[in-house]
């Protein structure tokens, strides 16, 4: 084709004339450019081969991938491809999946992160389209919504019949993986698990002022971004989809190939929205959800936390295991806790005991079931009430939280200190009492990408154990060379000081 780029330059054809598209004819072909749509023999001219123009049009798409400057939402045809230049393994939910990406530097915005998190929706029918284009303007308006507990949208993109949202990484990952994967650390995680509470119920309270709705609060749509500290704080995700979070679970948005989403932390009232055969009951355009809808799922998320804070990760995670299976911690049948809930939250209210930590975990919990976890939602309390709630229990305690010296703790892991906290952990639960768990019954296999698991707050005192063992191997192996290299002790021991 290099012959023909004379042509090309005295026919004016440039980059923007670009894709090509080609109608085959009796007579011969007709081209069109996405810049004009009146069909024409140019930019090629007359007495090219047909061969050639159809590599032309084959090739040509590799050519296009977009470069994102200011605006946030993109229509791109169905060739174009993105400027990717890593891109992880999906994690699949519903009609939708995650992937951690990486786009060339040269295609989006100096200030904007290359690593991003990815979500796709394979939208197969015509419902899906509809869907996703109405709830795109809910993403557009939110992105105005400045708040440190909500992950904003950085780009939005329909490509043929997938629609594709593009966020921060979140390189802690998701607050379920998290609490699956790290030990608490009693007063430590207390502390940090109640900022964390009041600056979501801060985001919920924000989102309800403005008219929105969350539809599927939970653990896995919650997740950390490292701060300078080494602590995490805890975001928002997926805000702005509401509708589409309730449809996803009934079939005729699932699809028969794309994983059912979880419905555990569904109020009451979700069950109102579809009738037996798990369709929904009204058009998406009527479907109305409750003022109160997600402060029932922030509850539910509230108790999973008071769970791993209070009891340990074992307990969470045998909690998590006996929820499976579209377990509610709302039974529809019994009008009721399901049980499985109402167990755990006994065994809180037994383990609680006269001390500052477990006095804030007493009072949250008491909070979630007397003001969130109502079957009525005009009888709940409303996101901003519950955020007072928890800024008055966290300001009683504020004295002598800052008075422990846990809080110095690091909320960072390396992965052989997470190990070693992970051997000691089970060898306490070996040697202590059979709690009802069996030891022999696997661990839910983990898909996920790099940056989806974390290590946090370190149980008990193994991190300070690891890491003196370090210092001490380092401080072996300076002394043999301070020996044959004569290097003076002070400075031995400057270094040791230091490193410590």
């Amino acid at each position: 084709m290099l012959d023909r780029i004379g042509e090309f330059l005295s026919n004016d054809f440039s980059d923007h004339h670009l894709p090509i598209e080609v109608l085959w004819t009796r007579e011969g072909y007709k081209l069109k450019s996405a810049k004009d749509s009146d069909w024409t023999i140019a930019p090629f001219g007359a007495g090219i081969h047909y061969r050639d123009v159809d590599y032309f049009t084959q090739k040509q798409w590799p050519f296009l991938a977009p470069i994102f400057e200011r605006e946030f939402e993109y229509v791109l045809q169905q060739g174009i491809p993105l400027p990717l230049v890593e891109k992880g393994n999906a994690i699949v939910s519903g009609f939708s999946s995650v992937s951690k990406i990486k786009m060339h530097h040269a295609h989006v915005p100096e200030q904007i992160e290359h690593s991003m998190a990815m979500k796709k929706m394979e939208l197969e029918s015509e419902d899906q389209i509809k869907y996703v284009n109405k709830e795109m303007t809910n993403v557009t308006s939110l992105r105005l919504l400045d708040h440190d507990h909500l992950v904003k949208a950085i780009l939005a993109c329909t490509k043929g019949k997938q629609a594709l949202f593009f966020f921060p990484w979140a390189k802690g990952g998701d607050l379920y993986n998290f609490l699956k994967s790290n030990s608490n650390e009693g007063m430590a995680a207390i502390i940090w698990m109640l900022d964390q509470m009041v600056g979501l119920c801060s985001a919920l309270s924000l989102l309800a002022d403005k008219g929105y709705r969350h539809g599927d609060l939970k653990p896995a749509n919650i997740l950390l971004f490292p701060e300078k500290s080494g602590s995490y704080r805890l975001k928002i995700t997926d805000v702005g989809l509401s509708k589409l979070h309730i449809l996803a679970t009934s079939r005729r948005l699932n699809g028969t190939t794309a994983k059912a989403t979880t419905r555990r932390y569904s109020p009451p009232e979700f069950d109102l929205l579809f009738d037996d055969d798990g369709e929904p009951v009204e058009d998406s355009d009527d479907i109305k959800l409750s003022r109160k809808f997600d402060v029932w799922s922030l509850g539910c998320v509230f108790i999973e936390f008071l769970i791993w804070a209070k009891l340990g990760r074992q307990k969470y995670k045998e909690f998590d295991r006996s929820m499976k299976r579209d377990r509610r911690f709302w039974d529809s049948g019994r009008e009721d806790l399901d049980d499985k809930v109402k167990e755990r939250i006994q065994n809180l209210e037994d383990a609680v005991e006269d001390t500052p930590g477990d006095k804030v975990v007493q009072q949250v919990l008491e909070l979630a079931l007397k003001q969130m976890l109502l079957v009525d939602s005009d009888d709940r309390s409303s996101a901003s009430d519950i955020h007072k709630e928890l800024e008055s229990i966290r300001d009683s305690y504020s004295e002598c939280f800052q008075s422990k010296d846990e809080l110095d703790l690091p909320l960072g892991l390396t992965t052989e200190q997470d190990a070693e906290s992970d051997r000691l952990q089970q060898e306490q639960d070996l040697s202590g009492a059979n709690d009802g768990m069996d030891q022999n019954e696997p661990e839910p296999s983990s898909t996920q990408d790099e940056g989806l698991n974390t290590t946090a707050v370190p149980s008990g005192h193994t991190a300070a154990m690891v890491r003196i063992e370090e210092l001490m191997k380092n401080l072996i192996s300076r002394h043999i060379e301070c020996m044959y290299q004569a290097i003076p002790y002070t400075e031995l021991l400057s270094s040791c000081i230091n490193n410590f």
